[in-house]
């Protein structure tokens, strides 16, 4: 979770969603943390996206049907290009004189990491997922500050769900600060970097594109996907959410050999059918 996985992992999962929907799928890496930390991820991301579109013509592809789709962590990077790409109309944050993108079709949200504080039974706080916390909390720690320095606080599970919001605010303001030229991309996105941390402290998700989002029940990340995806529906957002009672986090690379992770990938393919085939 942003400190380990690599392109190889996922490459026969897109080769069987490329194969499914005859659709064109580009796999893209990412700077790992704690060497690279926030914000540094979004933007990569956010880059290819744009690279995408500003290249249909080469790739072969039509640039208003382009969806963003992540699993885990991975979802928490779709879900960050979504906002960002809504906010900034498509533009290169490189290239302020770069065309604006159509939106994008739609986004795909596999159990996304979306949030680093507690709402309920199922949160990544409960005391029952004790072990995943820490593990959780210092991926966090390192994709945030670049260091474990704040795992140790999450760990502990002390504090209120109200303070997580405010205490990761803090965090994620002094991070884009101190990452020049990153901070200085774009003057007009000064304060709501927090939205692509965490993209559940979206303050207004209106105008964000058609979602499939997957949660797994049993996962430390369900209520990331439920509340994500009634926070969106609140704003007219069209979703569909998939609750999916078998499985677990990553379950989707073992898509040929595991009966919930064909299910979940029969899921994405229709929807990728009904969205933009």
């Amino acid at each position: 979770m942003f400190c380990y996985y690599n392109q190889a992992m996922y490459h026969s999962l897109m080769c069987a969603i490329a194969i499914a929907n005859g659709c064109k799928v580009i796999l893209c890496g990412q700077k790992l943390a704690p060497e690279y930390p926030f914000p540094n991820a979004v933007i990569e991301a956010y880059q290819v996206v744009n690279w995408v579109q500003t290249e249909d013509a080469h790739l072969g592809i039509n640039k208003r049907r382009v969806i963003v789709m992540g699993d885990g962590s991975g979802g928490a990077l779709a879900a960050a290009v979504s906002i960002l790409h809504q906010r900034n109309e498509g533009k290169s944050l490189l290239d302020s004189t770069a065309d604006l993108q159509p939106p994008l079709a739609a986004q795909i949200l596999i159990n996304p990491v979306l949030q680093a504080f507690s709402f309920g039974e199922n949160s990544s706080l409960n005391p029952s997922h004790k072990s995943v916390v820490k593990q959780k909390s210092l991926c966090l720690s390192y994709y945030l500050a670049g260091n474990a320095s704040f795992s140790s606080y999450l760990g502990t599970l002390e504090g209120t769900a109200e303070d997580y919001p405010k205490f990761w605010s803090s965090l994620i303001d002094d991070a884009v600060k101190t990452r020049a030229p990153i901070s200085e991309l774009r003057p007009s996105l000064d304060g709501v970097w927090n939205e692509f941390a965490f993209p559940l402290m979206c303050a207004d998700p209106s105008g964000l594109p058609s979602s499939l989002i997957v949660g797994y029940v049993e996962d430390q990340s369900f209520d990331d996907a439920r509340y994500f995806s009634e926070w969106l529906q609140h704003h007219q957002v069209p979703v569909q959410f998939i609750r999916e009672i078998s499985g677990y986090h990553d379950n989707l690379l073992l898509h040929s050999i595991s009966p919930s992770a064909k299910k979940v990938l029969q899921h994405v393919a229709d929807y990728i059918e009904q969205t933009v085939c």
